[in-house]
């Protein structure tokens, strides 16, 4: 009877101890809370990082605001501050080496129309000087008539 006995209580399974619980317990609940912060400070840090991104850059900004149509890191600047400028000098350098080919060929695009204005902008501007001019030369043919006749 003691043979039965024994094999009845070795076939029995053991109840799991609460010694042996506790470290799955704690090893879960440290996961979770680990898992919680890691969320926390990813929301604390990645947002002001993205919104530091900016397209603009402020120069000497009481006088003169800069603006660029890509986002980047300046390599170099060619001007430094104080410095007068011309149009179509280069200011700096912008490298971006995300630029996909598309944005390339927008801003090419939008190099080329700017320039297109800038050329009718140039042509307008000579017309106008040479209708000013002919108007002086007008003028000062009806002065010297008025002169004339006055004397």
């Amino acid at each position: 009877m003691s043979e039965t006995a024994d094999s009845n209580a070795a076939t029995k399974s053991q109840p799991v101890s609460r010694a042996r619980r506790h470290p799955v317990i704690l090893r879960v609940s440290s996961l979770a809370v680990a898992s919680v912060l890691s969320l926390l400070l990813i929301n604390a840090v990645v947002p002001p990082i993205i919104a530091d991104q900016s397209d603009r850059a402020v120069v000497n900004a009481p006088v003169t605001l800069l603006t660029a149509p890509i986002d980047g890191e300046i390599d170099s600047l060619a001007m430094s501050p104080g410095h007068a400028v011309a149009a179509g000098e280069a200011l700096a350098r912008i490298s971006n080496v995300r630029l996909d080919r598309g944005t390339l060929i927008s801003l090419q695009e939008k190099a080329a129309e700017a320039r297109e204005k800038l050329a009718s902008t140039v042509a307008k501007k000579n017309s106008d000087r040479a209708y000013l001019t002919s108007l002086d030369a007008e003028i000062a043919g009806q002065i010297e008539q008025l002169k004339a006749q006055f004397q």
